[in-house]
């Protein structure tokens, strides 16, 4: 009887947890998917592209563009170069695995 007893409670227990959330990155990847413009992409590619946001943009940004809003800025962090920023999206649109022809 203890033993049922106990195994009911761990169940009840975990049961009553709940899922955790996804993560900003996560949410971004999904949103990015359901976009016309990257229906194209590899799931690397949108992970990629998805990596730069979150290391470029800020926050609040992102969760606006996310809700089909436009930030009152630009959306980047500040002091973010904007070569470097460049050269990490571009990356993402390339092949992300080398071609066998070089």
């Amino acid at each position: 009887m203890v033993a049922v007893a106990l195994a009911g409670g761990l169940f009840t227990a975990a049961s009553g947890c709940a899922a955790e959330p996804p993560s900003p990155r996560e949410r971004l990847i999904q949103d990015l998917k359901t976009e016309p413009q990257f229906k194209d992409y590899s799931d690397k590619q949108v992970e990629c592209l998805a990596d730069a946001y979150i290391k470029y943009a800020k926050p609040e940004a992102i969760e606006l563009i996310m809700q089909g809003k436009t930030p009152a800025d630009s959306g980047w962090k500040d002091g973010v170069d904007g070569r470097t920023l460049t050269r990490d999206l571009a990356a993402c649109n390339g092949p992300i695995a080398p071609s066998p022809t070089g």
